[in-house]
């Protein structure tokens, strides 16, 4: 149970305290207002109100002494005097009003009648049924009720009410609107047969009531509905939250509930001055409608001809005429009466009918002695029903199969049928039935009809009362009465029959002497004709049962019902409709406890199978397993049925081991069990030995030839990854229909063999010959998607349209999302226009594609037309318009659509939004934001923080990922292999490399590993310069996907070991391995830095031979041609280029200039500029650097001061380029010049360049003059180090080569040795200083010795001649 009981102990706030809303607290253990202690002393002025709750319309009823109150109050009546009645059905409780066991409590909520805005808690405590019914409501006006079950309540009903607006200038509006929600909802309470209810505080701060003027409304509406119908209600309970309502109703209630003469003495000076009419109401004496009597005037009951008389006349006569009433509404009739006079009336003959002996009542029938309604008040009253039954939907009323129309009778009426045993008393909403039957009898009563009712294996003992048939028949109205020709009554009991004629007696003689008995069908047929009635299957074996079968043997469907029966349990049979009209699991849990108290489940599988799957339909298997275990001897059929239950739930351990406890009790397995277990087995690669033993124990069955089986091991052969044991088993199948063919065609596209897929597609329609369907057509569509090949797509889209495929909205959806991952953004639009009914699925696709294809504004732009027709977005549909936002950084439409899911409440728990909305924050530099939704999120969804992770590392904010990482472990929340991977790419540089490995430490120790992990293990070691780190890790690896041998090649050609990168390549190419383009980018820069020109060209071969073009790999081919010294062939390839983007035309630049032909270079800049490329700071690095190689100070001047003509200001490694320019031409002062002018210091490259420039031109009076400058710089560069050491040895300044010496081994730096490549019959060789002498250094120096000397006898000889 949901509730329990808590302790008697009551509080002085008046209620009982409850740890949690879980408790049930009873009226016993709430003080009634009547017996609370009495504090006279409040009411006169012991204690002050709350002053934020004040109002100038109603004064503080203890604002004044309590002399002032006897003094003001002499002479004067109390409009609330004391009712000790009255006060004893009074309750004032702190707590939550669904806690209490009372018969009803009031919801304040909106117009929707929204879970949202409805009672806090309220909801959650009801379970989902309540939202579920409220939704079939069709909402509820301000003012207004309406009532419907409690669900797991303690309550029996809830009543649902909308409180008012307030607004000073309205408030007469708002008071009296406010004062119709509690006179409405005590209504409903009568009308419902129900007498205790418990309301909180309808008015709400949200709608800017004022606290304490609410209250006086709702209490003297209270009161004044209490004065005339007390006798109704036995308790009303006001419920408050908080210590300010309840200090409000303890001060306000002694004023309309006064306890004794005292308190009413003093609340006569301390009520407000309106306290309403006799209703509560607030009454405006100016707009008061004034209806007077009518005046006794003599009627003339002569009538002259009608006929002579002209239409107004006529009007005029029909108007004062007493014959002619019946052809006027009877409710405008009633309305001639005085209003109060017809009240009166009522309350005196309710008195009347109440005062007398209620013999009917004392004999158990129900209250009958209400008044008889006249003819306008029945007809009032069916019109409310009727128009109330046809604002909702009845449809759970409608499947119980209790009433429903039949065909006509022997004399033409239309038949009416009612199944007495369909109608259980305890699983029925009595209300929602009155109002299904007014709505279902509506057309049938305006003309003469006649019912059937079949009373076989019914049960009085679950019908309602006398009374609520009298009730019944007052809202059906007097057309039922006299239209109603019979009422055919099928197997009666002697107890019925009692009954019948107790309703002739105290209810209408009229209509229930028009009962006609049949005791048999074949007496019923007379009346009724066979053909023109739907009769349930236990009546027929009832029937067969009293009757012994006699007569029927003629009619062949009773012979059909008779073979039916001798095998089934008739008794059970009745249930089965109850079984589907359960709409709730308390209305199952109902129906389960009737099952149980009658004795149905103890030894009848039929019932507990039914109940096995009914509680897992209502989303509770736990108590299916109960049911399940409850059961002494289960059956294979039973068992196959939780198993199947659990599969549903997603329970594949608990339906595996159901399986494994079958089969150890050697209970012969039905083949029913086999699909369900084996889908278990698909849930997971783990469970495909499980799934193969299965398999084994299928053949040993003797059942594997069984379709559903075979087409189950299919399946779960392909959602393992066991393509191969697919394809054998679908080779042995005797029957490939189109479920096996389409359940290869989606196993091999769930395991990314997209290409097999099509393949077998193919050989489905063209070898076989098998007619594809929509779900085959489907999957091939998405296929061609994942194969990304426009032409194979547009075929498909063909054959869809030749086969005539209904191109419903599913189907649409899928051929848009497969155009726009071909590509072809322009035919997934045409397919969308193709989609006459646009969900919210069709839209998301459009918005999803836009996307992908990189069209972020249309995706906005879609978002917002999608929003205009009305169609409400799903959270898959905001995550897309989150992730345009964040991708154009739209930092403010984001949070809108960010408040839009809030206001939905769509993803409350932020549990599928979080990773867009962190993404949307991060994009647009609102990292604060990002971190907030984290938090807000929590350790529930890991997503979110390896987003932002992720994030930080493209950033480069490697302190800030790292940082959240730790706070992931520190949660204890256990890192992924996506987040490994990220934390790990984030410990790149020189600080961080000790995290890294402690982080490959953790990878180790915990196997949380996959190949992403290990790349960015082998990644970040590379970049750090640690590849001996990255051999180890790439050693490890077992399957080496065309990333991970990537990653190695890069490392190796980032950290100049080129000969080992192109000796892997070569390793890769020779054992046919999977090569892409970043492997030619990666071998392409390797060949680059060691000047191999051969082995460039073979690469280049390589890469034609493999189709491989891109714009990537053809500016790497030109970079690496002009570093080789082949200049012409990197023109060609450059002038070939189809497409040329600005790092094309800045290698190209770059390749001029490092060959000396600034002419070229300059050429090709004004070329570049033309075509419409702007160029960046890359690009004029490249130009200047062709200037510096070429000497030319006049180009380089000039294209240094175009920089800021095209918005770009140089950096440092512009003015170093162009400082060396000037230098090397001797223009040093000029030179020293632009270093002062230079809007940021210097830093060494600067200083470098001109100190270079000073050694060449001897001027070391300007080195002496900078050296403060240049001892005030400290960095990492060697050969900045290196120039000025040298210098200073030039110039015999020892002691300032030793002070730079000193300082370069304070830094830890070393001198890179320099080395020259040579390439010799495809072989690179390289010389080096200091490196040990390589194959052929002997001769090589004993070459360039003879040289050497050669040219020094030429020298000789030239200088003697």
């Amino acid at each position: 149970m949901m509730y329990q009981a808590v302790p008697t102990a009551t509080t002085s706030r008046g209620g009982i305290p409850t740890e949690s809303g879980d408790y049930v607290v009873t009226l016993d253990q709430v003080p009634r207002w009547s017996d609370v202690e009495q504090r006279s002393s409040s009411l006169e002025g012991g204690e002050a109100g709350d002053p934020s709750h004040s109002n100038p319309r109603y004064a503080n009823p203890l604002a004044s002494s309590s002399s002032e109150a006897g003094s003001s109050g002499n002479g004067m009546v109390s409009k609330f005097p004391v009712d000790h009645e009255i006060n004893s059905r009074i309750y004032l409780w702190r707590g939550e009003p669904w806690n209490l066991e009372v018969d009803a409590v009031v919801n304040s909520t909106n117009e929707n009648l929204d879970e949202a805005h409805s009672s806090p808690g309220l909801h959650a405590a009801a379970g989902p049924g309540l939202a579920e019914q409220c939704a079939t409501l069709g909402g509820c006006r301000t003012g207004m009720a309406k009532v419907t079950n409690a669900y797991d309540l303690p309550a029996r009903r809830v009543i649902h009410t909308v409180g008012p607006k307030y607004a000073v200038k309205y408030h007469t509006a708002a008071e009296n609107a406010l004062s119709h929600c509690y006179r409405s909802c005590l209504e409903l309470l009568i009308d419902n047969g129900l007498q205790s209810i418990a309301t909180d505080c309808i008015y709400t701060e949200a709608k800017n009531y004022p606290r304490e003027p609410a209250a006086h409304v709702s209490i003297r509406t209270v009161r004044r509905f209490l004065e005339k119908h007390k006798d109704k209600i036995s308790a009303v309970v006001f419920c408050t939250t908080t210590s300010s309502d309840t200090e409000i109703y303890k001060r306000l209630l002694p004023l309309y509930f006064p306890r004794d003469e005292h308190e009413e003495e003093v609340a006569i000076s301390k009520l407000p001055a309106d306290v309403g009419d006799e209703n509560g109401e607030t009454v405006i004496d100016e707009r008061k409608i004034r209806i007077q009597a009518l005046p006794n005037k003599p009627l003339d009951r002569s009538f002259p001809a009608l006929v002579q008389r002209s239409s107004t006349d006529l009007a005029l006569v029909r108007r004062n005429s007493n014959h002619l009433d019946s052809y006027l509404d009877p409710t405008f009739m009633s309305l001639i009466k005085d209003p109060d006079e017809r009240r009166q009336e009522q309350w005196e003959k309710t008195a009347q009918a109440q005062s007398g002996f209620n013999f009917v009542k004392l004999l158990g029938f129900g209250d009958l002695g209400g008044p008889p309604l006249s003819a306008a008040e029945e007809y009032s009253l069916h019109s409310r029903y009727l128009a109330k039954a046809n604002s909702l939907n009845l449809s759970e009323i409608a499947e119980m199969k209790i009433v429903y129309r039949g065909g006509v009778d022997t004399e033409g009426h239309p038949v009416m049928v009612v199944v007495g045993a369909h109608f259980l008393l305890r699983c029925l909403d009595l209300e929602r039935f009155v109002l299904y039957v007014v709505k279902e009898f509506e057309p049938l009563i305006q003309k003469p009809y006649s019912i059937v009712y079949f009373h076989s294996a019914a049960s009085l003992q679950v019908q309602p009362d006398l009374g609520w048939m009298k009730r019944l028949q007052q809202i059906l109205g007097r057309k039922h009465q006299r239209n109603l020709q019979a009422i055919y009554v099928l197997h009666p009991t002697l107890q019925l029959k009692a009954t019948i004629l107790a309703m002739q007696m105290f209810v209408n003689n009229v209509v229930w002497k028009k009962v006609v008995y049949a005791d048999r069908l074949l007496q019923l047929f007379k009346y009724v004709p066979r053909e023109q009635l739907t009769i349930p299957d236990f009546v027929f074996q009832h029937d067969l049962e009293v009757n012994g079968g006699k007569g029927l043997i003629v009619d062949p469907r009773t012979k059909y019902f008779s073979f039916l029966f001798a095998s089934v349990n008739v008794k059970m049979t009745q249930y089965m409709p109850l079984f589907r009209s359960c709409s709730s699991l308390r209305t199952l849990s109902q129906l389960h406890a009737h099952l149980l108290v009658t004795g149905r489940v103890r030894h009848d599988p039929l019932p507990v199978t039914k109940l096995i799957e009914s509680y897992t339909h209502m989303g509770s298997p736990h108590s299916s397993r109960l049911v399940f275990e409850s059961f002494p001897y289960p059956d294979s059929f039973m068992y196959g049925v939780l198993i199947k239950c659990n599969v549903w739930c997603h329970l594949f351990d608990a339906a595996i081991d159901l399986y494994h406890r079958l089969v150890s009790e050697k209970t012969q397995i039905s083949k029913f069990v086999f699909p369900s277990v084996l889908r278990a087995c698909a849930g997971s690669r783990e469970r495909l030995g499980v799934g193969k033993k299965v398999h084994g124990r299928i053949v040993k069955s003797g059942v594997d030839g069984d379709d559903v089986i075979e087409t189950s091991l299919l399946c779960m052969y392909g959602q393992t990854g066991n393509l191969s044991d697919a394809e054998k088993v679908f080779d042995g199948m005797s029957v490939r229909d189109i479920v096996a063919w389409s359940t290869l065609v989606s196993s091999c596209l769930e395991n990314g063999e997209v290409v097999e897929a099509l393949r077998v597609f193919k050989c489905m329609v063209d070898d076989d010959g098998v007619e594809p369907d929509a779900v085959t057509m489907i999957s091939v569509v998405e296929g061609c998607g994942e194969l990304g090949c426009l032409r194979t797509a547009k075929s498909v889209h063909g054959m869809i349209t030749r086969k005539m495929f209904d191109f419903d909205e599913t189907l649409c959806n899928s051929l848009l999302s497969m155009y726009s991952k071909c590509g072809d953004l322009l035919s997934a639009e045409r397919v969308f226009e193709m989609i006459v009914n646009k969900s919210a699925v069709s839209w998301t696709a459009v918005i999803s594609s836009y996307n992908r294809g990189g069209f972020y504004e249309k995706a906005l732009r879609s978002f917002s037309e999608m929003l205009e027709y009305g169609v409400e977005p799903n959270l898959v549909t905001l995550y897309s318009v989150l992730s345009s936002c964040g991708l154009l950084k739209l930092v403010r439409e984001g949070k809108s659509v960010h408040g839009f899911a809030v206001r939905r409440e769509l993803d409350p728990n932020y549990e599928s939004l979080s990773p867009a909305l962190v993404e949307l924050y991060a994009e647009c530099g609102k990292l604060t934001d990002s971190e907030a939704v984290l938090h807000v999120v929590g350790d529930r969804n890991i997503v979110s923080w390896n987003s932002l992770i992720s994030l930080y590392a493209n950033k480069g904010m490697e302190i800030e990922a790292l940082s959240l990482f730790r706070q992931m472990v520190t949660r204890r929340m256990r890192p992924d292999s996506f987040t490994l991977a990220s934390s790990i790419s984030s410990c790149v540089s020189d600080g961080l490399v000790r995290l890294g490995k402690q982080i490959h430490g953790h990878v180790a120790r915990t196997d949380v590993s996959d190949e992403f992990v290990h790349n960015s293990m082998i990644d970040m070691y590379s970049k750090n310069g640690l590849m001996d780190s990255a051999c180890v890790v790439f050693g490890q690896i077992k399957e080496r996907s065309v990333v991970t041998w990537n990653s190695m090649l890069c490392g190796f050609s980032q950290n100049g070991n080129s000969l080992e990168a192109i000796n892997l390549f070569d390793y890769m190419y020779s054992n046919c391995l999977e090569i892409n383009e970043v492997t030619f980018l990666a071998v392409i820069q390797a060949c680059s830095s060691i000047g191999s020109l051969e082995k460039g060209k073979w690469v280049h071969h390589k890469l034609i031979l493999c189709g491989v073009k891109d714009l990537f790999t053809e500016t790497a081919l030109i970079d690496m041609y002009a570093k080789c010294g082949d200049l012409n062939a990197a023109e060609t390839l450059f002038k070939a280029m189809l497409n040329k983007s600005i790092v094309s035309w800045s290698s190209m630049i770059n390749a001029y200039g490092m060959h000396g032909r600034i002419g070229s270079a300059v050429s090709t800049f004004n070329q570049m500029v033309e075509s419409g490329t702007k160029p960046n700071e890359v690009v004029f690095m490249n130009v200047l650097s062709a200037c510096g190689h070429s000497g030319s100070v006049k180009e380089g001047k000039l294209y240094f001061n175009l920089m800021k003509s095209f918005g770009i200001s140089p950096n440092s490694e512009h003015f170093a380029c162009f400082i060396d320019l000037l230098s090397r031409s001797g223009d040093l002062k000029e030179a020293y010049r632009t270093i002062k002018e230079m809007p940021f210091l210097a830093d060494a490259s600067v200083w470098g360049s001109l100190v270079n420039g000073c050694r060449i031109h001897q001027r070391m009076d300007i080195i002496k003059a900078i050296k403060k400058d240049l001892s005030e710089i400290v960095t990492d560069d060697t050969g900045y180090y290196t120039l000025l050491s040298n210098i200073y040895a030039e110039e015999g300044e020892w002691e300032e080569f030793r002070r730079m010496r000193s300082a370069m081994k304070s830094l830890r730096l070393k001198k890179v040795p320099g080395y020259s490549l040579i390439e010799i019959d495809q072989r690179v060789y390289r010389f080096g200083a200091g490196e040990e002498p390589c194959f052929g250094t002997e001769e090589i120096y004993r070459c360039l010795r003879n040289l050497q000397n050669a040219t020094l006898e030429v020298e000789y000889l030239q200088t003697n001649e």
